[in-house]
C-alpha cells in the first residue's frame, strides 16, 4: 500500500496549497453518513479517484491511506442564500445606508472582498453557495467564471445576478444609484429588458416579492409573467417574501422558493407542498441574537427563545407537510468585533434550525442532499460512487448534537484536502 497521503504535512492547518492526488485515496473514517439514504456506514472506507467518489468498500487497496478513524463524514455543506459580495456593520439599523456604502466600492474592490468571505464559508465546511443578489451587476457570475481557471480551492458557486425589484427595492425612498444593486423592473413586461441575465448565464433568478426592509411590494402580473419567462429559460426562480401575504402571492404565481417566509402561514405551506416549492429559512441562533440585540434595539431580537419560538413553529409545520426544506444562512451582518467570521455566521444560521426544533438529520439534509437537490446536482450533498468528493469530518458526530458542526477536523473539495486536523487523543 501507499503512505499516508498527509505525512509530512503541517497539521492542524489550513492547507494553502490544498493536497490532491491524481491516484486514488482511501479514506477510513469513524462512520459515514448519506442524507440521501439516511444511513450511517460503519466499517467501510472511501475510494477517492480525479475529484469524484469512486467506491465504497470494507476492504484494503492500493490506494494511497487516510485515517479518519475518529471522525464521522458527511458531505460537503451547501448553504443556498448567500450574500459573498454584501456587509453590514450596523446589525441592520441602518441597512440601506450601507448598500450605498458598498456601491461606492469598485468591482475589484468588492471581488476581493467576496473571496475572503469564500475563504472562511470554505473553513466551516461549505463546498458550495448559491449567491442571491446585493452583488452588484453580475459579479457572482464572473467570480464564479474566474474560479474555473483559479488555482485556489473554493466554494462552487451559483449566482443569480442581481435580484429583480421594483421600486426602491431595499433602498430607502429618495436613495440615488438603486440600478447598480438591484435589476429594477416595471409593466408592461418587456423579455428584452432580461437578456443580461441570460447573456451572464445565471443559474438561477431571485426576485423580490417584497422588498423587506424596505417599502412596496411586487405587483403580482409582473411577478407572474417573470416566473413564466425564466421557467421558459430553464431557470428556477426564488422570492424574496417575508410575510405572508407576498409569499402567498409568489407561491401562486409558481416560483421555485421562498426566501425567508418569517411570517408565513399553514395555508400558504400548505400549497407550497403541494407544489413542491421549496423554504428557504434564513434563520439566527441564540448567540447571534443575542449580539445582534447589543446594538439593534429592534424588539424583534430582545428574546431568542420567543423568535425560535414563533419561528420554530412554521419550520416544524413546513417539514411535517412536506415542504421541501433547503438550508440559507444569508449571512451578511459583519461581527468580526465579537471574534465570529462570515463561515462560523453561516455555521450558526444552520444551528438555528436545531433550536427551533428539527432533528439532527432534518438539520444536515437541508445543507446536503436537499440542497443539492434544489440545485439540480445529484452528485452534491450525498456519499455515493460518482458523487462529488467533497467531504466534511467532525470529531463531534454532527448527528449527536448540532454544536459538533462548529469544529471541522477535515475537509475536502473535489477531491482535494484543503484542512486536515489531528484528532484529539
Amino acid at each position: 500500500m501507499s503512505g499516508i497521503i498527509l505525512s509530512g504535512l503541517s497539521i492542524g492547518l489550513f492547507l494553502s496549497t490544498p493536497v490532491y492526488s491524481q491516484d486514488c485515496i482511501q479514506i477510513t473514517a469513524k462512520e459515514i453518513y448519506d442524507p440521501a439514504t439516511d444511513q450511517i456506514l460503519k466499517g467501510t472506507s472511501l475510494v477517492v479517484q480525479n475529484g469524484k467518489i469512486h467506491s465504497l468498500t470494507s476492504e484494503p487497496n492500493d490506494c494511497s491511506q487516510l485515517d479518519l478513524s475518529k471522525l464521522t463524514l458527511i458531505p460537503g455543506l451547501i448553504d443556498l442564500h448567500t450574500h459573498i459580495f454584501l456587509e453590514d456593520k450596523t446589525a441592520a439599523v441602518r441597512f440601506s445606508d450601507e448598500l450605498v456604502r458598498l456601491g461606492k466600492w469598485s468591482s475589484d474592490q468588492r471581488t476581493s472582498f467576496a473571496k475572503d468571505q469564500l475563504r472562511s464559508i470554505l473553513k466551516s465546511g461549505f463546498t458550495t453557495i448559491r449567491d442571491v443578489g446585493n452583488s452588484g451587476m453580475f459579479l457572482d457570475t464572473k467570480l464564479r467564471d474566474s474560479l474555473a481557471s483559479d488555482s485556489e480551492v473554493l466554494p462552487r458557486i451559483f449566482g443569480t445576478g442581481p435580484g429583480i425589484a421594483t421600486e426602491q427595492a431595499q433602498f430607502k425612498t429618495g436613495v440615488v444609484g438603486i440600478e447598480s444593486e438591484y435589476f429594477l423592473a416595471k409593466l408592461p413586461f418587456k423579455e428584452e429588458a432580461f437578456s443580461p441575465f441570460l447573456k451572464n448565464k445565471v443559474d438561477g433568478i431571485k426576485i423580490y416579492a417584497d422588498n423587506d426592509p424596505g417599502k412596496g411590494q411586487m405587483p403580482e402580473e409582473l411577478l407572474k409573467q417573470l416566473v413564466t419567462f425564466f421557467h421558459s429559460k430553464k431557470l428556477k426562480v426564488s422570492a424574496h417574501a417575508t410575510n405572508d401575504a407576498s409569499a402567498w402571492m409568489a407561491a401562486n404565481a409558481g416560483v421555485d422558493s421562498i426566501e425567508h417566509g418569517y411570517g408565513i402561514k399553514k395555508r400558504t405551506l400548505e400549497l407550497m407542498a403541494q407544489k413542491k416549492i421549496y423554504l428557504i429559512p434564513t434563520e439566527m441562533s441564540t448567540r447571534v441574537v443575542q449580539l445582534v440585540n447589543r446594538r439593534n434595539p429592534d424588539p424583534l431580537y430582545v428574546s431568542a427563545r420567543e423568535l425560535h419560538r414563533k419561528r420554530g413553529k412554521r419550520l416544524r409545520l413546513a417539514l411535517t407537510l412536506g415542504v421541501p426544506i433547503g438550508f440559507g444562512s444569508d449571512a451578511y451582518m459583519d461581527l468580526s468585533k465579537a471574534r465570529l467570521s462570515r463561515g462560523e455566521l453561516t455555521l450558526e444560521s444552520l444551528i438555528a434550525y436545531s433550536e427551533e426544533g428539527l432533528p439532527a438529520s432534518a438539520v444536515l439534509k437541508t445543507a446536503t442532499v436537499w440542497a443539492a437537490d434544489f440545485l439540480g446536482r445529484d452528485d452534491l450533498g450525498r456519499i455515493r460512487e460518482g458523487a462529488t468528493a467533497d467531504l466534511v469530518g467532525y470529531e463531534k458526530s454532527p448527528l449527536k448534537t448540532a454544536q459538533g458542526l462548529k469544529e471541522p477536523s477535515f475537509i475536502m473539495k473535489d477531491g482535494k484536502i484543503v484542512l486536515f486536523r489531528q484528532a484529539r487523543k
